[in-house]
C-alpha cells in the first residue's frame, strides 16, 4: 500500500488517503498557491509580474545555506505580491512551495508541523507525521519553501517572528557543520518589527534581509493593467493610478 498507489486511489476512486507522496504534495502546492492568490486579493497568478526586486529575492533562495528570507517593507509595498511571485517560480521550477498563515504559525510549534496543518486541511485523512515526511519527499528530488505571511497582523508579531526564526536556525549534525535545512522561510514584514530583534539576528549567515520598497513606475503601471477590469482601465488610467497611490501597490488590495 505505497503513497503513490493511495494517491491514485484517492483521484480514481474517491478513496480516502493517509500517506503523502510527491503527487499529492504537487496537488496540493497547487491548491494552497490558489488559496494564498485569494487571501492577496488576486484572483489569478496571472495578475503577477515580474519585478526587479522579485529577481533578486528569487535569485537569493538558491543559495540553500540561507533558510530565512525576511522581505521588510511598509505597508503597500508589495511585499505578499513579491511572495507570491516566488511562490509561482519555485513551483514552475519544480520545487514545492507553501503558503503558512500567520494563524496556522502562531499555534505551530515547529515548522513542519505548520505545513502538516496545511496539508491535513486539504487532506484531513493524512496520518500524524505527514509534515516531516512531506519535507522529507520535497527535498529528495527538489526544494521546500515556506512562506509565513501576514505575521504583521498576528496578535504578537514579534513573538511569531521569534518563532520563525528559531525554525529557521540550522542543527548541527554529528557535532560539525550545521546540517542543510529541509526548507527555505520566506517572510514579509513590516520594519518595526524587525528592527525590535534585529540586533541579535542580523549577522546570521543563514538569514538574509531583503528591503522592499515600492514598484518602479513602470512595473506599477505594467500590474495595474493586468488587475483593472477593462472597463475601469481606460488609456492612461493606470498612470494615473499608480501616481495616485504613489508606487505602493500593495494598496491596491487593501
Amino acid at each position: 500500500d505505497l503513497p503513490y498507489g493511495q494517491w491514485l486511489r484517492r483521484e480514481h476512486l474517491g478513496i480516502a488517503i493517509h500517506q503523502v507522496s510527491r503527487p499529492l504534495l504537487e496537488q496540493a502546492a497547487a491548491l494552497n498557491q490558489s488559496q494564498y492568490a485569494a487571501a492577496c486579493l488576486l484572483v489569478t497568478n496571472e495578475h503577477l509580474i515580474t519585478t526587479e526586486r522579485a529577481n533578486q529575492a528569487y535569485s537569493a533562495l538558491h543559495d540553500r545555506s540561507v533558510s530565512t528570507h525576511l522581505l521588510v517593507g511598509a505597508s503597500g509595498a508589495g511585499k505578499s505580491v513579491l511572495a507570491l511571485d516566488i511562490q509561482k517560480r519555485v513551483m514552475e521550477g519544480g520545487g514545492l512551495a507553501f503558503w503558512i498563515s500567520e494563524e496556522v504559525a502562531e499555534r505551530s510549534l515547529s515548522a513542519v508541523d505548520a505545513l502538516e496543518t496545511v496539508l491535513r486541511s486539504s487532506y484531513p485523512s493524512l496520518e500524524k507525521g505527514s509534515g516531516q515526511n512531506a519535507a522529507n519527499i520535497a527535498n529528495s528530488s527538489g526544494r521546500l519553501i515556506l512562506i509565513v505571511d501576514d505575521i504583521n497582523r498576528a496578535s504578537a508579531p514579534t513573538n511569531v517572528l521569534s518563532k520563525l526564526l528559531r525554525w529557521g536556525t540550522p542543527s548541527p549534525s554529528d557535532g560539525k557543520d550545521p546540517a542543510a535545512p529541509l526548507f527555505q522561510i520566506v517572510c514579509p514584514l513590516w520594519p518595526t518589527h524587525w528592527a525590535s530583534i534585529s540586533y541579535r539576528n542580523e549577522r546570521q549567515p543563514w538569514l538574509r534581509i531583503h528591503t522592499i520598497q515600492s514598484f518602479l513606475r513602470k512595473e506599477s503601471v505594467s500590474y495595474l493593467q493586468t488587475v483593472l477590469p477593462n472597463d475601469v482601465l481606460i488609456e492612461g488610467n493606470a498612470e494615473t493610478f499608480a501616481e495616485l497611490l504613489k508606487d505602493e501597490i500593495g494598496r491596491a488590495h487593501v
